[in-house]
């Protein structure tokens, strides 16, 4: 994340999936501390619910697997019941089940490395464009992406790691 005055976050609503540990919770905790409004996910409630008591300022943790489609609008309308738009997605989560040649991964492996980290990316954010990302305060919506370590290992998920164009 670029560094910024933490006046210029205040109020901004940030989603961050994966956001209850790692890369994500580091993330979260940067937007949260310069003001933003923050929604973690998490498929562990534990962990999710552990990480936004652990956050500064109007922090919710809500479960979800990142590929579930209906658990991501519940997401979103959680997020916009709440505070009444999204203005960044930050698509954190990533996996790796397959650890060896590209070759050698089977065919279960290969599908979850697919849903997980180029499906559920892309379907994020879909549905955050679809609720108007952004563009409910003033037309400058952003969209963050992590390209997932996986990419690095499997070449043919590589060219999945591009933001995609801006909403219109």
């Amino acid at each position: 994340m670029t560094e910024t005055s933490p006046a210029s976050w205040n109020g901004r609503v940030v989603v961050v999936t994966g956001g209850s540990r790692g890369i994500g919770y580091g993330v979260a905790s940067r937007f949260a501390e310069r003001g933003a409004h923050v929604m973690l996910t998490s498929r562990k409630a534990e962990a999710v619910a552990e990480a936004a008591r652990s956050l500064p300022g109007d922090v919710v943790g809500v479960v979800a697997h990142v590929a579930d489609e209906a658990a991501a609008r519940s997401c979103l309308a959680t997020a916009l019941a709440r505070w009444g738009r999204v203005d960044v997605l930050v698509n954190n989560v990533g996996v790796n089940p397959h650890f060896g040649a590209t070759l050698d991964v089977d065919r279960a492996r290969w599908d979850k490395i697919l849903e997980v980290n180029l499906w559920a990316p892309l379907m994020w954010a879909r549905l955050e464009v679809e609720a108007g990302l952004g563009r409910q305060r003033s037309g400058d919506g952003g969209w963050a992406g992590a390209c997932p370590r996986t990419s690095r290992s499997h070449p043919a998920v590589r060219p999945g790691c591009r933001a995609p164009a801006r909403p219109r």
